[in-house]
């Protein structure tokens, strides 16, 4: 485990009843924050949507889940809180915390509405 990695298993699960990222109800998975084969098995964890690494659903919409594994979706604790960044391109986790427009992600029941509603169709 990296020092960026043991970063991260400080902070809690994110535990909701949606997506935390976009508020889809459904299909939820349960997403380790750092990856098991680095030491995260026990470290905490996001709900998001989507099932395995699939990037997009059967009308295009994108999976949460799926950007995190494409590396377009990414997670930070800054001061105890969440944040997260959603990029144009796969980025490496070091380049995108070099970027800007990292987002608080709110805790729940808050629904995040972006551009409808629709995660998948945020405009850049």
């Amino acid at each position: 485990m990296n020092l960026l990695e043991a970063e991260l298993m400080k902070g809690p699960s994110i535990e909701t009843e949606t997506c935390a990222f976009c508020g889809r109800a459904y299909p939820l998975n349960r997403h380790h924050i750092v990856r098991r084969s680095a030491g995260g098995g026990d470290g905490p964890t996001v709900v998001c949507c989507g099932f395995g690494s699939n990037l997009r659903d059967a009308d295009g919409r994108y999976y949460c889940h799926g950007l995190i594994h494409a590396h377009r979706l990414f997670l930070r604790l800054v001061d105890g809180e969440w944040w997260y960044l959603r990029t144009k391109e796969p980025t490496k986790y070091e380049k995108a915390l070099e970027m800007d427009g990292w987002l608080p992600l709110r805790k729940m029941p808050y629904i995040r509405t972006i551009a409808g509603g629709d995660f998948g169709e945020i405009a850049y």
